[in-house]
């Protein structure tokens, strides 16, 4: 380090020009960051969707669910844990990766898998693995509309042109259609019709899929259409193309019925263009139109991709005549836009303010570029390096940087004036640039201890920060990152760039006596207060009873999980759930009618309505679920517009409505918890897991200590459930599966081929006409082929009846299971586990049911557990470092009390604000906590110094005063101190008054910081002059553990440099 120190001043101008060249291009380069909300917070997951339409949710799990989890995707290499969802023509597998799997690594694997897909049932289609997406994942919703152009053109043009351009602007991951309305060719067909006719429904299958050139039924000649070949004369290849001359439904109609003499398609059903039944839908502007969510790919730039979309539709704009388009239904970009917006003011505001200070202070433009260089230099080189790493940056990179100015502040303010203060004691511009070289060298050797020190301190009580839970790690990192980078550059620009500024500024331009009339003011009245300090020791002993005494009884009372603050976005999202069931009408009628009422409200620009779920959307719902996207006026008064919207919700009986932000959904969604305890029962039997599930929860509440056990509600919904008559089948010649596929068939429809017209492709599909499917008794009634030519109704073969099914089926680890959760109070979650894993083990179970004890209660004691042990060795090791840079046991236990007890203020500002359940809250003690650490030890060092003699300071019979001692050092801390408290304080008071987006995380820090400013003064200029004085009384001087001058003379009357 003395081979440094030394380069820094030997070559101190290439130094600063180095300093000044990379400060220069961080700032030119910053610009162009990569800016979100929040890091990304999801675990490496990968996604597998498949849609099979028409299934119920009992048929997806068995038909598609079951064979891809536990066939293929179970096991796979590093998966930490599996789960599905099975819906209604939806089979959804997500996997969670150990922490750590490279993202692209754990989707080859799954690839891997997919390609024995094949060996899949034929019911939907084939299993899709959704590409890779960002935590807050949607960043952008475009809605189009149209009183001219139908909604199936609408969607022709969303599905072929707008979609593919949008797929192709660099960072979006997916683009999902809700509203999406397929365009068919629809044969649609009365069974009685076809009987008169002297037809069955298979004559008229093989008649739809031969008139097409492909066809995927493989009992039709289609399903191998050939090629057309060529025509090769001796001087020419010419290839032969076949017309398809079906295209519009007339055309289709005209086609004869194979062996009917005549009869066309037309004469026995009635062919039509329309869609396919809807899974969803959209609501714009009070009427039908369709809504485009768009997704990024992680670490994609908001702004960019943002810019990116907006500008493809604008190109687009006149190809879409006719057609509403809005770009910002939902726009994240927006709130980013704001937020950096209003960081730029209150960062150009925080540094007018710190200009003022240190000027005012120092009354010295040299020694003002000196401090103002100290502090910029490492934080924005700490930005820029991560910049260079292509780290984005987001609101926890912003509240690390933020964390790290009051260390960064301390270090440049305490090493400018202790120079300053060097180089006057020293004989000022008289002893020439070389004379102040050798002054800062001295200086600088008896500071870097105190400075290496303070800094690993200060990293190390940020370690537990990155071995907290899986959900919260991801901020953690991020914020504490940023910190750790910031301080380690504040200390190589403490040991070189400044020592070298100041050799440069101030080596020949500093006299004794030209301190500033503040700085003199402040000084006398520094001098003061240390020499009564120490002999009242009543006052500063009271004053640390008083802190001892509020950090105890405030302690119980913070927060230890603090949470994300609420982001003043303008966009909100309404989220609305009909009772299961509910038909697609139905829910949209009910919508349609509350974002009718909210458009009214007062502060509402606009609201956007999606219902159900799209095709690899991120939404896994039914058609009874809803999302209304507000966009707030910017003059509206966000909490006043929150509670109207939430007293509106309140009016609807039986609908279910919250309001949130969609990053906070999906924040909550991420590091969503189990409950204090829960035992989850594994098994089959769908009533069978029902009953032991009650059985479990009467046997939880034997145990000592649960509160309140509960069995999981499991939604159903009204399912129609056909089952064949195995005899009456056989006597009319008919097997199960004609029945299903006939009747599939008529309800559902079937593909039997498809037409290319103009680069795109749409369906042909047989299905009975909507009276043979719009009723119970309509289904009934549905009549069937018999191999004798006869038709019976499907009641004759079948029974058909209604009943309750679940509206989803859900697998955790490939097996169904049932949770019942509790709470647990008055015991020791501990014994409370144990004695419940012993009763749960001794309860007799079916054949492949088996139960397992989880929940957070089980989590949180091994993580309070590991938590506890991080914070111990926190401590000792703090204690650790602290003695090694004092020689003294007894004084590292001092600065521990002592920067612990310069954090109280913090803690009473942030319970008196009531900001202690935030993660502002924290960063704000953690600033106070780097500040002190610095300045804490710096003075204890300096206190060490004049004891050992090198400040000059003798009692006249060659020992050393402990009271003057004290005085002196606390004399000399006096400056530093002060500016260091007011300088923060000024960075961090714009935030404080300010407020609005961007600024939701400092705001809580800034309560915390001003607070704990307070107490860290009074603990360093009151408290620990006091108590270092009566700990060492009676007891010999200690010296440091390495010389840091040359010798007392060298030192004599040299005032200290702050540390």
């Amino acid at each position: 380090m003395s081979w440094v120190l030394a380069s820094g001043l030997k070559m101190g101008r290439l130094v600063i020009a180095a300093a000044v060249a990379l400060l220069v291009l961080a700032l030119v380069q910053l610009p162009s960051a990569a800016v979100d909300v929040y890091p990304e917070f999801t675990p490496p997951s990968v996604q597998v969707q498949s849609e099979a339409l028409g299934l119920s949710a009992q048929e997806v799990e068995q038909l598609i669910t079951v064979p891809l989890e536990q066939d293929l995707l179970n096991g796979v290499p590093f998966l930490a844990h599996i789960h599905s969802l099975s819906m209604p023509g939806l089979s959804q597998i997500d996997m969670t990766f150990e922490p750590g799997t490279d993202l692209y690594t754990a989707r080859q694997m799954v690839q891997e898998r997919m390609t024995q897909a094949h060996a899949l049932p034929n019911v939907g289609t084939p299993p899709l693995m959704i590409q890779p997406l960002a935590a807050t994942s949607r960043v952008a919703m475009i809605s189009l509309s149209s009183k001219s152009v139908s909604l199936i053109d609408q969607s022709i043009l969303a599905r072929w042109k707008i979609r593919p351009r949008l797929m192709g602007v660099p960072g979006v991951a997916n683009v999902s259609i809700w509203g999406q309305r397929d365009r068919q060719l629809q044969v649609q067909v009365d069974p009685r019709t076809l009987n008169a006719k002297g037809l069955t429904l298979t004559k008229l299958l093989e008649t739809a899929g031969n008139a097409l050139w492909v066809s995927p039924l493989t009992f039709v000649e289609a399903s191998t259409p050939g090629t057309g070949g060529f025509i090769e004369s001796p001087s020419q290849r010419m290839a032969v193309q076949h017309m398809l001359p079906i295209t519009a439904p007339g055309d289709l109609a005209n086609v004869a019925v194979e062996g009917t003499g005549g009869l066309r398609l037309g004469d026995v059903a009635t062919v039509a263009e329309d869609h396919q039944p809807l899974i969803g839908d959209a609501i714009v502007d009070g009427g039908a139109g369709l809504v485009l969510v768009l997704e990024k790919f992680p670490e994609a730039n908001t702004q960019e991709v943002t810019q990116a979309v907006e500008k493809a539709m604008a190109d687009m704009a006149p190809g879409l005549q006719g057609i509403t388009v809005n770009t910002q239904l939902y726009r994240p970009a927006t709130f980013i836009e704001e937020a950096t917006h209003n960081l730029g003011m209150a960062a150009i505001a925080s540094l007018v303010l710190l200009v003022l200070v240190l000027a005012l202070v120092l009354w010295s433009w040299r020694a003002l570029l000196v401090s103002l260089l100290g502090i910029a230099v490492p934080l924005v080189l700490a930005a820029y390096v991560l910049f260079l790493f292509h780290t984005t940056m987001t609101s926890m990179t912003m509240l690390g940087l933020a964390v790290a100015v009051g260390a960064v502040v301390e270090q440049s303010v305490s090493g400018v004036t202790g120079l300053r203060a060097r180089i006057r004691a020293r004989g000022g511009p008289a002893s020439g640039r070389a004379g102040a070289t050798a002054v800062i060298a001295e200086a600088m050797a008896a500071t870097r201890v105190p400075l290496v020190t303070a800094t690993l301190v200060s990293l190390l009580v940020i370690t537990p920060m990155l071995f907290l839970s899986e959900s919260v790690v991801p901020f953690t990192r991020a914020a504490a990152a940023a910190y750790a980078l910031a301080l380690v550059l504040s200390l190589v620009v403490a040991l070189t760039v400044t020592p070298a500024l100041t050799v440069i500024l101030l080596g020949e331009h500093e006299r004794a006596g030209a301190a500033g009339p503040v700085e003199g003011w402040l000084q006398r009245t520094g001098d003061r207060l240390a020499r009564r300090s120490p002999a009242r020791r009543a006052i500063p002993l009271a004053a640390l009873a008083v802190l001892a005494v509020l950090a105890v009884a405030l302690l119980p009372r913070v927060d230890l999980t603090p949470s994300l603050p609420v982001l003043h976005e303008r966009n909100l999202l309404v989220q609305l759930r009909t009772p299961s069931g509910t038909a697609l009408g139905e829910t949209e009628r009910v919508t349609d009618r509350e974002a009718a009422v909210l458009r009214t409200l007062p502060g509402v620009a606009e609201v956007g309505t999606h219902i159900g779920r799209a095709i690899t959307a991120d939404q896994a719902v039914d058609v009874n679920a809803a999302e209304l996207w507000m966009t707030l006026d910017r003059t509206a008064d966000e909490q006043a517009t929150i509670e109207r919207v939430r007293r509106e919700l309140a009016q609807y009986p039986g609908v279910r409505g919250q309001v949130v932000s969609y990053a906070q959904q999906t924040v909550d969604t991420a590091s969503r918890t189990p409950s204090d305890l829960t035992v989850r029962l594994f098994g089959i039997d769908v009533a069978t897991m029902r009953a032991k599930a009650r059985e479990l929860q009467d046997m939880m509440r034997g145990v000592p200590g649960v509160v309140g056990p509960r069995v999981e509600q499991q939604l159903t919904q009204p399912t129609v459930e056909i089952q064949v008559k195995l005899d009456a089948a056989r006597r009319l010649g008919l097997a199960p599966g004609d029945v299903r596929r006939d009747t599939t068939t008529l309800v559902s429809g079937l593909t039997v081929g498809s037409i290319y017209e103009e680069q795109k492709i749409f369906d042909v599909v047989v299905l009975g006409k909507a009276t043979t499917r719009a009723s119970l008794p309509g289904l009934e009634a549905l009549r069937l082929d018999t191999p004798s030519g006869k038709q019976v109704p499907l009641s004759q073969v079948a029974t058909v009846r209604l009943v309750s099914e679940p509206t989803a089926i859900e697998h955790n680890g490939v097996a169904r299971s049932v949770d019942v959760t509790a709470g647990i109070s008055g015991r020791d979650p501990g014994a409370v586990v144990a004695d419940l894993r012993a009763r749960v083990a001794r309860m007799a179970m079916p054949l492949e049911y088996h139960a397992e004890v989880i929940g957070s209660a089980v989590d949180d004691q091994a993580l309070n557990r590991r938590e506890l042990l991080y914070v111990l060795a926190v401590l000792l090791g703090g204690v650790l470092l602290l003695q090694a840079a004092t020689s003294s046991w007894r004084r590292a236990a001092l600065l521990t009390v002592m920067i612990v007890l310069a954090c109280a203020g913090g803690l009473v500002t942030g319970l008196a604000f009531g900001t202690n359940g935030s993660v502002g809250f924290v960063a704000g003690l953690l600033a106070v906590l780097g500040i002190a650490s610095h300045g804490l030890l710096g003075q204890v060092r300096r206190y060490q110094e004049l004891e050992s003699g090198d400040g000059g300071v003798d009692a006249g019979n060659g020992e050393v005063s402990g009271a003057e001692v004290v005085r002196r050092g606390t004399s000399e801390r006096v400056l530093p101190v002060l500016l260091t408290s007011l300088a923060v304080a000024a960075v961090f008071l714009p935030p404080l008054v300010l407020g609005g987006a961007g600024l939701e995380l400092l705001q809580p820090m800034a309560v915390a910081v001003l607070g704990g400013l307070v107490t860290y003064v009074l603990t360093a200029l009151m408290v620990l002059p006091a108590l270092y004085l009566l700990t060492t009384a009676g007891r010999g001087p200690a010296r440091p553990d390495e010389p840091h001058a040359t010798g007392p003379a060298s030192a004599a009357a040299a005032p200290a440099d702050g540390r």
